[in-house]
């Protein structure tokens, strides 16, 4: 099949956007659990949006790889776009977390010891390496940029197979990577291995729509992976009622990416964004939290909103200053092949 005309999905970008607003209406809350414990279970399942970015990546990083021809030779290029675009705002927001730790020392009601950098954990988060070591992250959603990063590196590795044309190389391919997904690593519960489901999702989407597969042979891979997903949520402590409300957000990304065409500017905005809302709402929506309870005298749902739009304010502010510069500089960097 000839390879598809469109090179951006508008579809991808307004479903980060809501995935990263339903994170932030997600976590936004946790501090008023005790208080407003209906509220906020409510509000728990919209978590799925993490699951949504997985399968999103699932599908746009191997099309971007296919519009680009990506073989082997290319690894250092691609890895170098994709360093580029995303380790500068991560690093950034590191700095910001340890500048709002040291803030905390300030406060009139801090009663703790001077404030002191823990130097070996923070650099434990360059290259990820506290996904091995078992270390906290300075801000929780870190951990999803880790196992993110893990799929660049396993997807750079295999690309050229999984894109073949030769569909039983394919499809070993396919089903070999669903069952490296069952490799349970106790401790460590932010290795790859068990987040792959969710990533094959969005790459068998991806090799529909690029002519690789029949629909048929779609569901042939689709239906299998769901059903290892929930599999193996199982076997790491989850039920099984949890695993197919833990996939709402990814299965209805399915959909969305293939027939929306036309997406309205908030989403757009919302979706340019996205990663920014991501890095930092986490240790924002903290503060907002302290600061409610010892100063600010309004109803919670008012208190609540309030947090959510500052956090959406703040993001855009950051994406302005620091995620988009980066992401002109990553889109200068090109693959260069002799002829």
């Amino acid at each position: 099949m000839e390879k598809p005309k469109q090179e951006f999905f508008l579809s991808v970008h307004m479903l980060r956007g809501i995935a990263s607003f339903l994170v932030l209406l997600c976590h936004s809350p946790k501090g008023f659990e005790a208080q407003h414990p209906a509220f906020c279970a409510f509000l728990n399942p919209l978590g799925f949006g993490v699951n949504t970015f997985l399968v999103i990546s699932g599908f746009i990083i191997p099309y971007s790889m296919y519009k680009a021809n990506y073989n082997f030779s290319d690894f250092r290029f691609f890895m170098s776009k994709r360093l580029v675009r995303l380790e500068p705002p991560y690093i950034v927001s590191i700095i910001l977390v340890l500048l709002l730790n040291y803030i905390n020392t300030l406060y009139p009601w801090y009663h703790g010891g001077p404030y002191t950098i823990n130097w070996p954990f923070v650099l434990g988060h360059l290259a990820y390496i506290n996904a091995f070591t078992g270390a906290h992250w300075l801000n929780w959603v870190y951990w999803t940029l880790a196992v993110e990063f893990q799929f660049y590196l396993t997807l750079s590795l295999v690309f050229p197979i999984l894109n073949s044309n030769n569909k039983t190389k394919m499809f070993a391919t396919f089903f070999g990577l669903l069952a490296l997904s069952t490799i349970i690593v106790p401790g460590h519960p932010y290795i790859i291995f068990v987040y792959l489901p969710l990533f094959l999702m969005g790459i068998s989407l991806f090799l529909y729509m690029t002519g690789k597969t029949t629909i048929r042979e779609f569901y042939i891979m689709l239906v299998p992976t769901y059903i290892v997903f929930c599999i193996v949520q199982y076997l790491i402590g989850r039920t099984f009622a949890n695993a197919p409300l833990m996939l709402l957000g990814g299965i209805a990304a399915l959909p969305a990416i293939y027939y929306v065409k036309k997406v309205p500017r908030f989403f757009l905005w919302l979706g340019t964004i996205s990663y920014s809302i991501y890095l930092t709402h986490m240790p924002l929506t903290t503060r907002f939290i302290m600061l409610y309870e010892k100063y600010m005298h309004l109803n919670f749902y008012v208190a609540w909103f309030l947090c959510v739009v500052s956090c959406v304010l703040f993001a855009w502010l950051f994406y302005l200053a620091v995620e988009k510069p980066f992401l002109a500089l990553s889109k200068k960097i090109k693959v260069h092949r002799s002829a």
